[in-house]
């Protein structure tokens, strides 16, 4: 789920881990687009199920992805 920050300058995004996954949530402006990594939200372990993205202002429209992969 992807809800905005009671701070208003964030986005929370949560999902189900699943154990013996990693995570890494992903970015763009434009779905059509490619998705680049965020850095501070790679390869996370499945103890961590959400992560919290500051809003950029340059970019009026962000989309996520979530990549789920074995270790």
């Amino acid at each position: 789920s992807i809800t905005p920050g009671t701070d208003g300058a964030s986005m929370l995004l949560n999902w189900a881990a699943v154990t013996g996954r990693v995570y890494t949530v992903l970015w763009s402006s434009d779905p059509s687009n490619a998705f680049s990594p965020i850095t501070n939200a790679l390869n996370l372990p499945s103890s961590i199920q959400g992560f919290t993205n500051a809003i950029n202002v340059s970019f009026p429209k962000m989309f996520y992805r979530l990549e789920v992969q074995k270790p």
